[in-house]
C-alpha cells in the first residue's frame, strides 16, 4: 500500500508545484486612448472640428477647389462590374490594376479582395446590357478573361436628382 501511496503523493506535489510562465498580456494602444478620455469634457452637441493648417474650410492655402454648383454625394447601388483578372498574389493584383488603369483611362478600375483571392474589375453600370457591351469591347482589347460580375457600384448623385 505504501509502494502505491507514495509515487501518488510524488506525482501529486510534482503537479501542484510546477509553475506556469504567464508572459504580461500584449499592450492595446486602444486602452492607453481610454486613460486619457474624459467624458466631463466631452460636449455632444459639439461636433465641429477645428480647422487644420490654411483656410478657415481647412484646406490648404492655393488648393481650394473649384466652386460647385449643386452639392454632389456618392451612391452605393446594386449593379454590374466586369471582372478581367484574378490572382492570389497582392503583387500581381496590384501591377494588374496599375496597368489596367493605364490602358482603360475612360473606365475607373477597383481592386476587390475575397479571400483567398484578389479581383481587378472595371466600370459602374446599372444595366446589364451596358456591362455586356462594355465587356465586349474589352475583350476586343486584350482582356480575354472579362466577364460580368453583379457587384455594388458608385454613382455621383447631385442634389437635383434627390
Amino acid at each position: 500500500m505504501v509502494a502505491v501511496c507514495i509515487p501518488f503523493l510524488a506525482a501529486l506535489v510534482g503537479c501542484s508545484s510546477a509553475k506556469e510562465s504567464a508572459s504580461p498580456p500584449p499592450r492595446d494602444p486602444s486602452r492607453e486612448f481610454e486613460k486619457e478620455f474624459d467624458p466631463r469634457k466631452y460636449d455632444p452637441k459639439d461636433k465641429t472640428e477645428p480647422p487644420a493648417e490654411g483656410n478657415r474650410n481647412g484646406v490648404p492655402e492655393g488648393r481650394e477647389p473649384a466652386a460647385a454648383t449643386t452639392a454632389e454625394r456618392l451612391e452605393r447601388l446594386s449593379g454590374f462590374r466586369i471582372q478581367i483578372y484574378s490572382t492570389n498574389d497582392l503583387d500581381d493584383a496590384v501591377r494588374a490594376k496599375t496597368s489596367s488603369q493605364a490602358s482603360l483611362d475612360s473606365m475607373k478600375v477597383y481592386m476587390v479582395y475575397d479571400a483567398p483571392y484578389y479581383k481587378i474589375r472595371v466600370g459602374d453600370f446599372l444595366a446589364k446590357s451596358d456591362a455586356d457591351r462594355a465587356k465586349d469591347s474589352l475583350k476586343e482589347r486584350g482582356f480575354s478573361e472579362a466577364w460580368v460580375v453583379p457587384d455594388k457600384v458608385s454613382r455621383t448623385v447631385s442634389a437635383d436628382e434627390r
